[in-house]
C-alpha cells in the first residue's frame, strides 16, 4: 500500500519537445498530457498539479517566471497540464516536472493515439548515501499495445 508520504514524493518528468508562442500565449510541448493526467485536462481547477522546470543539466531553473501553458502531445487544444503558469522560461530540450503525480495518474493512464505507457523508477539509497534509480516497471513497447488492443 502507498502511503501518502510515499505518494506525494512521486513525479513525472517530460523533456520539452519545442516550445511555441501561438495566440500571444508561450506553449512547451511535452511528451505527456492528456494520456497521463486525464482528470488534470479535463478538470484543472480541481486537479491541478505542481509543476516545475529544469534546465538540460537537470538543475531547477531559476530567473523571471512568466506566464506559460505546458502541452501535451495528443492531438487536441484542451490536452494542457498547466494553463498560464507563472515559471521561467521553458526551451526545448529542458524538463517538466510534474509533482505529486504517483499510484493515481499511472493507473489511469489512458491509450488515446495509442500512446505507450511510461517506465517507472524509483529511487533508492544506499549505505554509502549513494543514490541509485531503480525500475520498478518497464515502458510499454509497440507490441505491448497491440497485445493489449488484441
Amino acid at each position: 500500500m502507498v502511503d501518502e508520504l510515499t505518494q506525494n514524493q512521486v513525479f513525472f518528468a517530460s523533456r520539452v519537445e519545442y516550445n511555441k508562442n501561438s495566440g500571444g500565449r508561450n506553449i512547451a510541448i511535452v511528451h505527456a498530457g492528456a494520456d497521463f493526467a486525464v482528470r488534470t485536462v479535463y478538470m484543472p481547477t480541481k486537479w491541478g498539479i505542481r509543476v516545475s522546470v529544469a534546465d538540460k543539466e537537470g538543475n531547477l531553473k531559476q530567473g523571471e517566471k512568466i506566464p506559460q501553458d505546458v502541452a501535451g502531445p495528443c492531438c487536441f487544444a484542451s490536452d494542457i497540464i498547466a494553463h498560464e503558469r507563472a515559471l521561467p522560461f521553458i526551451e526545448a530540450g529542458d524538463y517538466v516536472i510534474a509533482h505529486d503525480t504517483g499510484a493515481y495518474y499511472y493507473s489511469a493512464y489512458s491509450y488515446y493515439n495509442l500512446r505507450q505507457a511510461p517506465p517507472v523508477y524509483a529511487f533508492e539509497e544506499t549505505d554509502d548515501a549513494a543514490t541509485h534509480l531503480i525500475l520498478l516497471k518497464n515502458g510499454q513497447t509497440a507490441a505491448d499495445t497491440v497485445a493489449f488492443f488484441s
